[in-house]
Parts: C-alpha cells; structure tokens; sequence
C-alpha cells in the first residue's frame, strides 16, 4: 500500500503482492463500492483539504479490487472519518455508507463498531431496500467471534435493522441471553450515543409490547 498510495507506483504494489484482505461478508461492501461513481470517490478523498491525490489513489484501490487493508493508512483513514460525520438533509448516504463499512471492516474494537456501525445503519437505511438487507447480513456476520461485546454491538445493530420484520425475535433472543455490562455505556456513552438512543427509541420501542425479548433488551439498556 506503501508503493501504491505514497510512490503511486501500482505496477511494484502487485507485484508485492495483495494490499489487503476480502471480507468474510462481502456483500455490503461489494454493493457500495460498485455504487459508488468517481465523483463520490473524489468527494470522500477531498474532506480534509490535503493530500487529495493520495486519499483518492488509497480510496480507489480500496474499491478497485475489493480488498480492505487489516491496517488502515493515514491515506484514506482521515478523509473516511470525517465523511462519515456528515448530517443532514445534504449528507451523500452513499459516500458515508461506504466510509463506514470500510472503517467498520478495518478493526473489530467494539467502540469502534458502535460508533461506525450506527452511523453506517443510518445511511444504509435512507439508500433502500437492497442495502439494508446486505447491511443485515454484514451485521449478523460481524456477531461472530468470541469478543462478547463487540458481538452484543453487531446484534443490537442487526436488531434495530429488523425492527420492521420476523426475524426481531430471533435476533433480540440471542442477544439478551449474553448482553455485556458495559453494552448501555458502549452504545449510549459513545461519540455517536444521540444517535443511538433515536434509532432504539424509534425503531425498537414500538416492538416492546409484542417482542418479550425486546421488552428485555430494553430494560437492560434502560430504555423506558
């Protein structure tokens, strides 16, 4: 990646050898990545003002052989974390979705997750039916592993995306029989934690009444 983003040198890059690793759930990645044209890859790349042509080469090699770094680089790791602070009625949902799936995808540090992953949940939702039901599988598949917490993450998050279908129950289930002590504070205490409470409030708390299983995620997170 040394080569490719800093000597933009593509041609010693591949010989080298892969610049990083395929997600073990591709789809959602793959889906907005695709999407995603060069203006929007040139909008993500120009956020901090700097270094535009190494964050775009960075960018673009990231969703040219859809492969993500285990490491991120300066290049583009910035220009991803601030377009994913993006709000508002102007906010490019593609460009934030893909921001964040690929921060998402970059560590598995459950902080990390709550903060990017909501985020990611939010846009995911205003870009329609197909991506939230790739993001639904992207969650499920981050629930994996045997990091407790960051798994009580994925599944809240998998959670509130299947709010509106069968499949709640299940996944409420799964989660309350092993929900962490710090997941209220790693969710609600967190950079993004208005941004939870809104999508818990208004996407789960309807549910209470129908869902035991979601009226016991609620109390746990002391929902009222």
């Amino acid at each position: 990646m040394g080569y490719k983003v800093w000597l933009l040198d593509g041609v010693e890059a591949t010989r080298l050898g892969p610049r990083g690793v395929r997600p073990e759930v591709p789809g959602l990645f793959d889906l907005l990545r695709e999407r995603a044209t060069p203006e929007v890859l040139e909008r993500i790349a120009s956020a901090d003002g700097f270094d535009f042509t190494k964050h775009l080469a960075a960018l673009s090699d990231i969703c040219e052989t859809g492969m993500v770094p285990t490491e991120l680089l300066w290049e583009p790791r910035e220009v991803l974390e601030l377009t994913r602070w993006s709000t508002g009625a102007t906010t490019d949902h593609l460009a934030r979705a893909l921001s964040c799936v690929i921060l998402c995808l970059s560590t598995r540090d459950a902080e990390e997750l709550a903060t990017n992953g909501s985020i990611l949940l939010e846009s995911c939702l205003a870009l329609g039916t197909d991506v939230t039901a790739e993001a639904a599988r992207f969650f499920a598949g981050q629930a994996g592993g045997d990091d407790a917490l960051f798994a009580a993450v994925a599944l809240t998050l998998l959670a509130v995306l299947r709010a509106g279908d069968a499949e709640l129950d299940d996944v409420a289930a799964r989660l309350v029989a092993n929900i962490p002590d710090t997941l209220t504070e790693t969710l609600f205490g967190g950079m993004r934690g208005e941004l939870w409470r809104e999508l818990v409030v208004t996407r789960l708390v309807p549910r209470r009444r129908t869902s035991p299983p979601i009226d016991h995620l609620l109390m746990k997170l002391a929902i009222s």
